[in-house]
Order: C-alpha cells, then sequence, then structure tokens
C-alpha cells in the first residue's frame, strides 16, 4: 500500500507549501497584517451590531501582539508540518508502526492551524469582534475552508495505515 503513503505526503505537502506561503507573505506584508488585524479588532465595519461595539479595541500592543501571534502561528504550523512531512518521507519504505509514529508532527502541525483558523478567525475575529458584519467578512468563508481542509487532511493521515 505504498500509494496510501505517497498519498498521504503529497496531502500534507500541499497545506505545507500554502501556509508557509502566507506566513512568508504576511512577513513580507506585516504592515498589511497590522492594518487587517486592528480593522477587524476595531470593529471598524460592524455597524450591524452597534450594541456590541464595547468590544473594539484600538490598544496598539493588542492589535501588534495579535498580527505577531497569527504570522508565529502560519510559521510555526508550516515548521511542524515540515518536520512531519520529512520523517513521514523517511517512514515511507519502513514497517507500519514506524509510519504511523512517524505522522505525529504533522498531526500537531494540523492541529496549529485549526487552531488558528477555526479558534483564532472563527471564534474570536468571527463572532467577538463580530467580522461577519463588517464588509471584510470574506475573510471568514477562507478561514472555514483552510479549517475544513486541514481537518479533512488531519483525519485521512491519522488513519492508521495497515500496510
Amino acid at each position: 500500500m505504498m500509494n496510501m503513503r505517497l498519498a498521504k505526503i503529497i496531502l500534507v505537502l500541499l497545506p505545507t507549501l500554502q501556509i508557509f506561503q502566507i506566513g512568508i507573505n504576511n512577513v513580507f506584508n506585516f504592515s498589511g497584517v497590522l492594518k487587517e488585524t486592528g480593522y477587524v479588532m476595531g470593529m471598524t465595519g460592524a455597524s450591524l451590531v452597534p450594541d456590541m461595539l464595547w468590544r473594539a479595541t484600538d490598544n496598539p500592543v493588542m492589535i501588534y501582539g495579535g498580527s505577531l501571534l497569527i504570522v508565529a502561528a502560519e510559521l510555526l504550523m508550516g515548521l511542524v508540518l515540515s518536520v512531519g512531512l520529512f520523517q513521514m518521507w523517511q517512514a515511507r519504505a519502513l514497517d507500519k508502526a514506524s509510519f504511523n509514529k512517524a505522522k505525529r508532527y504533522v498531526l500537531w502541525g494540523f492541529l496549529a492551524g485549526l487552531i488558528l483558523f477555526y479558534g483564532g478567525f472563527l471564534i474570536v475575529a468571527g463572532n467577538w469582534f463580530f467580522l461577519w458584519a463588517t464588509p471584510a467578512a470574506g475573510a471568514l468563508d477562507t478561514a472555514f475552508r483552510y479549517t475544513t481542509l486541514f481537518l479533512l487532511i488531519m483525519l485521512f493521515v491519522a488513519e492508521t495505515n495497515q500496510d
């Protein structure tokens, strides 16, 4: 069943490349990240929920910290997935126990992505700061897509290989 192992490796490679690209883009466009984070945390476009604007903040420490946390989480996810990907590649021709053990960093990497995109974007930005009520609400669709894809790939990879 080497094909299933290779399929799992390829399905880890793709989001690894994607999350590194996202993280590196955000490093080089950190001013854009600060602007968007400030927009969300300031609830700038959330005019549909005027009674909830008490949640808004323009505190530069929180905005800068949130922006750093987002970029750091993206890069950390990419790094952890890369380690797991390398271990899976090394174990691809070994016994099933070794290959199954090699998946642990990949699972941690996807968990980091779920925490970032589900917890950070969908819960914190979407529900606490009411991102859904702003013109930038499309970010929630993207976060949902990443969350769904990461979870599906995570479940597929976590499935115990029987070969």
